[in-house]
C-alpha cells in the first residue's frame, strides 16, 4: 500500500486538505517497513532462513522456517515494502554470507535476486545493540539466508632470540588441538616453552600441548620461545649434544707412570693399579685408570675375582675437554688366580616323592678353604638312588655344579668314574612310604540314572605314579543316608604310599527336577454354555487340575476333553526319582456374542465411535442398552444391518455376533412471518423447513414509508442484517418467527422527486463533489505514479 502523499501529486493544499479529511476521514497510516528482530548461534556450514512473501493481508507476522518469531504487530509484507530486520550471532561465530533467493510457491529456486538494496551493517540504527542490520525493497517472494561460521584465532611463533622459521597455526573457536612442535634453537640454550609476552610475564603454554582458545571474533596472538642457559653438558666429537656448546682440547701424550699389582692367587681382596702423568701435562682434571676382563669388557672398578686383566687410563673430562682420542700408550696385564676347595657331602632321610633324586635340601655341604665370609652354592646335576623307591641305606651318588657369585674365584678337584664332572659326593637315605590325605568333595547329588560315590580328591600323590583306590557303597536311586568308603589302594605305585585310617562319608541323591510340559495345545468353547472346550498334546505321566483346586488328576491318551471355561494346570507327576514339574497354565475361554451399536452420526455423552458390549450365556446384553442422540434430529431406535427395528435390545435374545445401526428423523420447524406488514413487505413461500435448512425471505418498503432510527429486523427476537439485496437469510435450528420494527411513513420528501431515498449511501459521491466546489480550491489529479523509495547502500 503506498502512502497518501505518494500517490496524489498535490498542487494546491490547505482548506482543500482540511474539507477532504472531514468528508472521507484520516486514512490510517500504516508503516510499511516491517521489521524484524532475531538472535541466534549456528554452527559452520548450518543455517538460518527466512521466507518473506508478499500476501494481501492474510498473516500479521512473518513467515519463517526456522529461526525466532518477530514480535507483535508486524505483518506479512506486501509488493513494493520496504522490508528491515536486526539480527546478532553468539560470541565466537562470525557472519559467512547473507544471500536472497527467489521463492516460488513451497520451495526456493535456486537463483539469486538482484540484491542491489541488500546490505550489511554494523550498529547502523542508534540505540540497537544487535550486530548486522538489513533492508531492501520486496520485488517478489524471497528467501532471506543466513550461514556462519567459528572464528578464527592465528597463533604466530616467535624464536625470542633464537634461530629457524615456524608457520603460523591457526585455532577455531572451541576447537582443541595441539600446538605446532618447537623447531627453534639457541646455542648454549635450552628451550623451556611457550609465553605470550618475550620476559615470560605473560601466560605460559608447553610444547606441543593441547590447547583450546575462544576467540569473540578473528583474532592472533605471538607464543613467545623461552631459554635458560645450559649448563648440563654432555660433549659427542667436542659438541654439546644438549645445547650445541664446543669443548676445550688437550694435548696428546705418552708419558704416564704406572704401577701395577703382581700376579696373586684370589684371596677376596681388591687389587688396584695407579698412574701418575707426567708434569708437563696440566688442566686436564683427574686422570682414572679403566679395567678390562680377558674378554675385553670393561669394569666398573678395581678388581677382585679371579682372571686376567688388562689395564688402561682414561683422561676425558666430559664437562669441559674434548674425549681424547689420540693417545698413545702401551696396555698393561696382571693375574688373579682360583684357590683350590675341597668338599665333603651327606644326605638326610626322606618320604616317598616319587623322585630317585636327591634335592638340594636334603644334601649338607661342608667347603674348606673358602675364604672367610664366602658362601659357595650347588646345582645337582645328576643324583639318584640305587635300588627300589623304598628303602633303607639308599646310595645317593651326588654330581653337582658349584653355583654363588663366589664360585668363579675357587677351583675344585675332579676324578672317578664320571665323566668331567665339577665335583661329586656319595651319601645314604632311608626313604618311607607317603601318607596320603583324602578331602572329601560334594556329597549332595541329584538322581540321573548314573550311579553315585562321593566326591573327593586325594593330596599327595606324585604326578606319573598309577595309583588307585577302593571305593564301597556307590548307589543310584534317590534317598538319603548312603556312606561311602575308601578301603584301600591298589596300583603298580601303590607300595609308596599309605592311607591314613579308614575314610569314610555319607551322601545323598535327592529327586531330580523335570522340565514343563511342552506342545499342549487347547480348543476353546465352541458355543455359548457348551463346556466342551479340550487341551490336546497330552502325554503319559502327565496330571491336571483346575484353577480353583488343589488336587491333582492323572491323565490317560493325549486329549482332554469336555472341560468348562476356566483356567487349569497341567505338569509331568512326580515318582520315586522326580519330583513333579512345573504346571503349565492353559485357559479355555467361553464362547461370547457382542453386539455393536453404531450411533451413525450421534453420540452418547459425547462418544461417537461405536461401542462393543458382550452377551450373557442367554443371549442377553450385559450392560444398559446406550441411547444416543443427534442435533436436529429424533431417535427413532436401532435397526440390524438387514433394516429389521429391534425396539429393545436389552430384552432381546440374541444368538450371533449383531451390528445395530441408530436410526433418526431429521426435526422440522415452521417459518411464522408477521400477519400484518405495514409499510413493508416480508415475502415468502415456506412455512415448514427441516434442521440446517436455509430459508430466503425477500423484505421491501412500501411506497411513503422509511427505515427509522429504529429499524431491525429480527428472528426469534435477535436483530439480524438484511443481504444487500434485502433478503432475511436464517439457518434453521428451531422453529422461526421473523418480525420487522423501525418501519414508518415519510416525514419528508427528497429534492429530486425521481431518487427515492432507501436509507443507503449512495449519493455520497454527490456529496463529496458538492463540498469540494464550495471551498473555491481546485484539485487537479495529475495521474497517480509509480514511485519506489531508494535505500542508499
Amino acid at each position: 500500500m503506498k502512502k497518501l502523499f505518494d500517490l496524489l501529486h498535490i498542487k494546491k493544499v490547505g482548506s482543500l486538505l482540511i474539507a477532504l479529511c472531514l468528508v472521507v476521514g484520516l486514512m490510517p497510516m500504516t508503516a510499511y517497513a516491517a521489521a524484524c528482530y532475531l538472535s541466534y548461534a549456528i554452527d559452520e556450514g548450518a543455517g538460518n532462513s527466512w521466507v518473506i512473501k508478499s500476501s494481501n493481508n492474510v498473516s500479521d507476522r512473518f513467515y519463517m522456517t526456522t529461526g525466532t518469531a518477530p514480535g507483535a504487530g508486524n505483518r506479512t509484507p506486501m509488493l513494493d515494502d520496504l522490508v528491515e530486520f536486526w539480527f546478532d550471532i553468539e560470541p565466537g561465530y562470525a557472519l559467512k554470507s547473507l544471500k536472497a533467493k527467489k521463492y516460488e510457491g513451497t520451495r526456493n529456486e535456486d537463483v539469486y535476486v538482484s540484491a542491489a538494496d541488500l546490505y550489511i551493517t554494523e550498529n547502523d540504527t542508534p540505540g540497537m545493540s544487535q550486530k548486522y542490520y538489513t533492508k531492501f525493497y520486496l520485488e517478489q517472494a524471497i528467501v532471506i539466508e543466513l550461514l556462519t561460521r567459528r572464528c578464527v584465532m592465528t597463533v604466530k611463533f616467535d624464536s625470542n632470540g633464537g634461530s629457524g622459521t615456524m608457520a603460523s597455526q591457526t585455532f577455531e573457536y572451541d576447537i582443541k588441538q595441539d600446538l605446532s612442535e618447537n623447531s627453534f634453537s639457541n646455542a648454549g640454550y635450552t628451550f623451556a616453552g611457550w609465553n605470550t609476552e618475550a620476559d615470560g610475564s605473560g601466560t605460559p603454554y608447553d610444547d606441543s600441548v593441547e590447547t583450546v582458545f575462544y576467540p569473540e571474533s578473528d583474532k592472533e596472538i605471538t607464543l613467545y620461545a623461552q631459554w635458560i642457559e645450559c649448563t648440563d653438558h654432555s660433549f659427542v666429537n667436542g659438541v654439546c649434544e644438549k645445547c650445541d656448546a664446543a669443548g676445550k682440547g688437550i694435548p696428546a701424550t705418552d708419558d704416564f707412570i704406572f704401577a701395577i699389582p703382581d700376579d696373586s692367587t684370589y684371596d677376596g681382596s681388591v687389587k688396584q693399579a695407579t698412574v701418575v702423568p707426567n708434569a708437563s701435562i696440566t688442566g686436564m682434571g683427574e686422570i682414572t685408570v679403566k679395567y678390562y676382563d680377558e674378554n675385553g669388557h670393561k669394569l666398573n672398578g678395581a678388581p677382585v675375582d679371579a682372571g686376567i686383566y688388562t689395564v688402561k687410563i682414561d683422561v676425558a673430562d666430559g664437562e669441559n675437554y674434548k674425549a681424547v682420542t689420540d693417545l698413545t700408550f702401551s696396555d698393561w696385564t696382571f693375574t688373579i688366580a682360583k684357590k683350590p676347595v675341597t668338599v665333603t657331602a651327606s644326605a638326610s632321610d626322606k618320604v616317598y616323592d616319587g623322585n630317585n633324586s636327591v634335592d638340594e635340601s636334603a644334601i649338607t655341604l661342608e667347603f674348606s678353604g673358602l675364604v672367610a665370609g664366602e658362601t659357595i652354592g650347588f646345582t645337582i646335576k645328576e643324583a639318584w638312588y640305587d635300588s627300589a623307591a623304598v628303602g633303607e641305606n639308599r646310595r645317593v651318588p651326588i654330581i653337582y655344579n658349584v653355583t654363588g657369585d663366589a664360585a668363579k674365584n675357587y677351583i675344585f678337584p675332579t676324578g672317578g668314574e664320571y665323566i668331567a664332572p665339577d665335583y661329586y659326593v656319595e651319601a645314604t637315605a632311608d626313604i618311607t612310604p607317603k601318607e596320603l590325605t583324602i578331602i572329601w568333595g560334594n556329597s549332595d547329588f541329584v538322581y540321573d540314572e548314573t550311579e553315585k560315590f562321593p566326591e573327593y580328591t586325594v593330596e599327595g600323590i606324585v604326578d606319573g605314579d598309577v595309583v588307585e583306590f577302593i571305593c564301597v557303597g556307590a548307589a543310584t536311586d534317590a534317598r538319603h543316608e548312603y556312606i561311602g568308603v575308601i578301603t584301600g589302594i591298589t596300583g603298580e605305585d601303590s607300595a609308596n604310599y599309605a592311607l591314613v585310617g579308614t575314610p569314610t562319608k555319607e551322601f545323598t541323591i535327592a529327586k531330580a527336577d523335570q522340565d514343563a510340559p511342552v506342545g499342549l495345545g487347547k480348543n476353546d468353547e465352541t458355543a455359548p454354555g457348551m463346556a466342551d472346550g479340550t487341551i490336546t498334546g497330552i502325554t503319559a505321566g502327565m496330571e491336571y487340575r483346575k484353577g480353583n483346586e488343589a488336587d491333582y488328576t492323572a491323565v490317560s491318551g493325549n486329549t482332554l476333553e469336555n472341560l468348562a471355561p476356566g483356567t487349569y494346570y497341567v505338569r509331568y507327576a512326580g515318582d520315586t526319582n522326580h519330583n513333579p514339574s512345573d504346571a503349565v497354565e492353559v485357559t479355555i475361554n467361553a464362547k461370547t456374542y457382542y453386539v455393536v451399536f453404531d450411533f451413525n452420526g450421534g453420540n452418547i455423552f459425547g462418544f461417537t465411535e461405536p461401542i462393543e458390549v458382550p452377551l450373557n450365556v442367554n443371549g442377553t446384553l450385559t450392560d444398559n442398552v446406550p441411547w444416543p442422540t443427534k442435533e436436529g434430529h429424533t431417535f427413532l431406535g436401532y435397526f440390524t444391518e438387514d433394516d429389521v427395528l429391534i425396539e429393545d435390545p436389552g430384552n432381546y435374545i440374541f444368538t450371533q455376533n449383531t451390528r445395530l445401526i441408530a436410526h433418526y428423523a431429521i426435526n422440522e420447524y415452521t417459518v411464522t412471518v408477521p400477519a400484518e406488514q405495514i409499510g413493508y413487505r416480508l415475502e415468502t413461500d415456506v412455512s415448514k423447513i427441516e434442521h440446517g435448512g436455509e430459508v430466503y425471505i425477500s423484505f421491501a418498503l412500501k411506497e411513503g414509508y422509511e427505515k427509522t432510527d429504529a429499524f431491525a429486523v429480527k428472528v426469534n427476537g435477535k436483530e439480524i442484517e438484511l443481504t444487500e439485496y434485502n433478503n432475511v437469510v436464517v439457518h434453521a435450528t428451531e422453529d422461526l418467527v421473523i418480525t420487522v420494527e423501525g418501519v414508518a411513513p415519510k416525514t419528508s420528501e427528497p429534492n429530486d422527486p425521481t431518487t427515492p431515498n432507501t436509507g443507503d449511501n449512495s449519493n455520497m459521491v454527490l456529496w463529496i463533489a458538492l463540498l469540494l466546489i464550495s471551498s473555491g480550491s481546485l484539485i487537479t489529479l495529475t495521474g497517480v505514479e509509480r514511485k519506489r523509495r531508494i535505500v542508499k547502500r
